[in-house]
């Protein structure tokens, strides 16, 4: 290394870069990210919503196989108020009526469905006691017969369609 005379105005040279050329690059990154975001963002909702589906059908087929396993009638509860589902099941009758317990399984939990996500509608049964609305599946593998239509409440919402099809006790999800 040589040494610097006090009155050297020379400037040793440096493997670095310059700030201009730091500030050109992070410009450049910043400009690119900004581009390729907005393309990249509806799938990422589309992914949320498909989960959302799989996860409420998930339950809904767990509901289904317990009612044949345990021999007796639960219920898929959802509350489009509170923006939860659970499940129940019917624990002992009382003459005519239906007495049900939530599941103590972790399946059987309270879950919050997405912020994002309006039920519209739903034509079902609704719970006395919890007042919620119920798909009530069977012993023998049927449940009831039910449509439930999700909408995505953000720009360009999607939705999505749960039926279940009754005697046969299929559950069949559509998306738009």
């Amino acid at each position: 290394m040589r040494k610097q005379r006090p009155g050297d105005r020379r400037h040793p040279t440096s493997a670095g870069f310059t700030f201009l050329e730091l500030v050109v690059v992070l410009t450049l990154m910043a400009v690119i990210s900004a581009m390729v975001i907005p393309v990249f963002g509806p799938s990422f909702r589309s992914v949320q919503v498909r989960s959302a589906q799989d996860e409420i059908l998930a339950l809904i087929g767990q509901t289904q196989e317990m009612a044949v396993r345990q021999g007796r009638e639960y219920h898929f509860c959802i509350d489009p108020k509170e923006r939860i589902f659970w499940v129940r099941f019917v624990a002992d009758m009382d003459g005519m009526e239906k007495i049900t317990e939530d599941v103590s399984d972790r399946w059987g939990r309270v879950q919050d469905f997405p912020g994002y996500l309006d039920l519209r509608q739903p034509r079902m049964r609704k719970d006395s006691e919890t007042g919620a609305f119920y798909i009530a599946c069977y012993p023998n593998g049927a449940c009831d017969r039910v449509k439930l239509e999700f909408f995505d409440n953000r720009f360009r919402g999607q939705k999505f369609r749960i039926e279940t099809q009754g005697a046969l006790g299929q559950t069949i999800a559509e998306r738009d």
